[in-house]
């Protein structure tokens, strides 16, 4: 089989682990487990440091171990055995480097499974004006954005004043009638009418002396 044939793609890939792991020291006394993994016929090998350089267990890489051996109990030995960890179905992750597709990490199908199914959090939106804001104005002709609006503190509204209230008329009481007959009306006399001239006594004659 050719070198480009065995050339994988970036990415993410059902694969199965193939028989036993070897679990080994390797000189720089890192316990060390290696699985040879199928990929769609293509086999890698995939080395898992359990511990690290000073001696500590590497507990990031332990707890996928456990991942894709839920029956894993902790001890190295186990993973040596064909029966406990041949035809387990895993999720691989390659990566291609100096021409040779290798395997990055080994994960549980479970994991991978359950981390697509999240969305991650919006950054805060102050956050991302300050930081990608300008960039973006700038390829797209420096057009403005405006920042978002800032939350006012709940207040409560101003006290109205009251309504002033209408003056009040006082009516005067009312005239109760007099008691007794209604007085006759006298018709006025008119402005123009002329007074009657008296009449002038004519002398009677004198008859002489007697």
């Amino acid at each position: 089989m050719s070198e480009e044939k065995n050339l994988i793609e970036n990415g993410l890939y059902e694969a199965m682990i193939v028989g036993e792991g070897r679990v080994y020291e390797n000189a720089n006394k890192t316990l060390v487990c290696c699985f040879t993994v199928d990929i769609s016929g293509i086999e890698r090998k995939s080395f898992l440091a359990l511990t690290k350089r000073d001696g500590s267990v590497n507990e990031f890489q332990v707890k996928r171990v456990k991942e894709m051996f839920p029956e894993w109990d902790g001890d190295p030995a186990w993973l040596g055995i064909n029966e406990n960890t041949g035809g387990v179905m895993v999720v691989a992750e390659i990566v291609n480097e100096n021409g040779w597709s290798n395997i990055k990490e080994l994960r549980s199908q479970e994991s991978v499974e359950n981390e697509g199914s999240k969305i991650p959090e919006s950054m805060d939106n102050k956050a991302l004006s300050t930081k990608y804001g300008s960039k973006f104005r700038a390829l797209l002709g420096g057009t403005k954005v405006a920042p978002p609006a800032q939350e006012q503190p709940n207040a409560d509204p101003p006290m109205s004043a009251p309504p002033t209230p209408a003056p009040t008329v006082e009516e005067p009481p009312a005239q109760e009638p007099p008691i007794g007959p209604e007085p006759i009306e006298t018709p006025k006399t008119s402005a123009k009418a002329k007074a009657k001239p008296k009449s002038k006594v004519k002398p009677k004659a004198s008859s002489g002396p007697f």
